[in-house]
């Protein structure tokens, strides 16, 4: 699990170097618009530790919601700009209503509906 965290984080890093780079390189490196809370660290130890974050693919107007570690924020935050960045399109949508939370359930965050 830590591997392919390790591995994951390593190609979203260099798939935000390649975004400045070319067009071409984003396709190649297979980059898309769509972030799944699994690609984060979700380890916590209490609640206070999880955050809630939009899911999906940054490009449509969809209100999934994940849960990830509060600590992996910057990260996700970073990685959400260069998806909404690799949008062909700008769509303007509506605010999303969810009353999700985060909460930690055996040491990972989970979302609560």
């Amino acid at each position: 699990m830590a591997a392919m965290l390790l591995l994951s984080t390593h190609i979203k890093r260099f798939c935000r170097l390649t975004f400045g780079l070319s067009a071409l390189a984003v396709a190649v490196t297979g980059c898309d618009s769509t972030l799944a809370a699994e690609d984060y660290d979700q380890r916590c130890n209490v609640a206070a530790d999880c955050t809630t974050v939009l899911v999906g693919d940054m490009c449509e107007c969809g209100c999934d919601m994940g849960a990830i570690a509060t600590s992996a924020l910057p990260e996700f935050r970073a990685d959400d700009a260069d998806a909404r960045d690799a949008c062909v399109f700008t769509v303007m949508c509506d605010a999303c209503w969810d009353t999700s939370s985060a909460t930690c359930v055996s040491g990972k965050c989970t979302l609560v509906k």
